[in-house]
């Protein structure tokens, strides 16, 4: 970062030679995004926090939702259950856009959702969640309607650690719009999860997605939205055309180059990080149960924020030799041979920052014959970094 504060010093949407590094590098940290997590770097959006990203989502699906109604009414159709009249029309007629959410949302998103609601530019509707903090795929589902405009479910929790099974949601989500020929929008908050674990957004089947730089090594102040290419996106902010004419601004370069730096580390270090992380949980836990048989006090008085399974010590020592084996098939030679590789290198960057795939990731295609082992045996921590499969103590909950 630091040589675009200084020598870089450039407005990389201008033509004068002073532009050209930045614009470059602009360019190289939405690639490193993009493959952080899986989707064309023309699909993001660069914001200022997450809070932006998520105002801005609801706003995007709200316009996509009034856009495709309006298409709907001059083409002589209209909407099976209308429900507020066009206050600048006598002869139409749009329902109000219907969002649904979790009650554990982050404040970004449930008092957003809250205050359009109280304004009545939508209808709402919370699904609560279960004691281990997930998401009712059934009440989900149950509450679609030809007026929802919106589902929006965080990846993981801030508070709690649950990952919540958003595959599951995204297919549920997928087959009422081909069932009932309707087109709901999914978005994720995954300011959690990004750097931890693994975040495929073409897997998970979102259309927005929610990208926060400080959760994962970049500066405050930096963030992005994942827009797929197949929404009528609204701009963001109106001016000068930045970002796709969706969001207005000259571009804060340093913490763009940041953010795609900190991209690049998590898909490159994702693996050895996890390792790290699970073998620090295991330590702590152990500790703390033996703490409790030290002094007599019975055990089942803890309880552990979560879900049950992945505060398990046996599991998680599962968890650790399952990923080492992962871990150690991704370090074998032939795990780099045939590794892609993106154009350019940040000034920031090391002499490697070219490689999409590292050693020491989990996302390289040689350790996809090692996922299936993980389907019912590994923790949503672990699973959730090979996007084909999902971890979870019911089938409900298993792809």
């Amino acid at each position: 970062m630091t040589p675009f504060f200084t020598k870089y010093f450039g407005n990389p949407s201008s033509s004068h030679i002073y532009s050209q590094v930045c614009k470059e590098n602009v360019d190289i940290a939405r690639q490193h995004i993009g493959n952080l997590i899986n989707v064309e770097p023309s699909n993001i959006i660069f914001t200022s926090c997450g809070s932006e990203s998520d105002n801005r989502a609801i706003d995007i699906a709200i316009h996509h939702f009034n856009k495709r109604h309006h298409h709907h009414h001059h083409n002589g159709r209209t909407s099976p259950s209308p429900t507020k009249a066009d206050a600048h029309s006598t002869d139409t007629v749009i329902p109000l856009p219907h969002i649904i959410s979790s009650t554990i949302e982050h404040p970004a998103i449930l008092l957003y959702l809250k205050t359009l609601e109280r304004s009545r530019h939508i209808k709402l509707t919370l699904i609560k969640v279960d004691s281990e903090g997930f998401v009712n795929t059934n009440s989900l589902s149950n509450a679609l309607s030809h007026d929802t405009a919106l589902v929006t479910i965080m990846h993981s929790n801030n508070e709690v650690g649950t990952i919540q099974p958003i595959k599951i949601i995204g297919k549920i989500i997928h087959s009422y719009n081909l069932r009932e020929k309707t087109n709901i929008l999914f978005h994720s908050d995954a300011a959690q999860s990004l750097g931890k674990v693994r975040v495929d957004a073409r897997s998970l089947g979102v259309d927005l997605l929610t990208i926060v730089g400080h959760k994962y090594g970049a500066p405050k102040g930096i963030a992005a939205l994942y827009v797929s290419e197949n929404i009528h996106a609204c701009p963001l902010l109106v001016g000068g055309g930045q970002e796709y004419g969706l969001r207005a601004g000259t571009e804060n370069v340093p913490y763009i180059v940041g953010l795609g730096e900190a991209s690049r580390l998590a898909l490159l270090e994702s693996g050895d990080l996890l390792l790290h992380m699970l073998s620090l949980k295991l330590r702590l836990i152990a500790g703390i149960i033996h703490a409790f048989e030290e002094t007599k006090y019975p055990t089942d008085l803890l309880r552990f924020n979560g879900p049950v399974r992945s505060n398990d010590p046996v599991a998680i020592q599962q968890d650790l030799i399952i990923l080492k084996l992962i871990l150690d098939a991704s370090h074998s030679p032939k795990s780099t041979k045939d590794s892609d590789s993106d154009e350019g290198t940040q000034a920031s960057s090391s002499s490697n920052s070219n490689a999409r795939y590292g050693p020491h990731s989990l996302t390289h295609p040689l350790t996809h014959s090692l996922t299936h082992a993980l389907t019912h045996s590994a923790s949503n921590l672990i699973s959730c970094l090979i996007p084909s499969t999902y971890h979870s103590r019911t089938s409900d909950h298993s792809i």
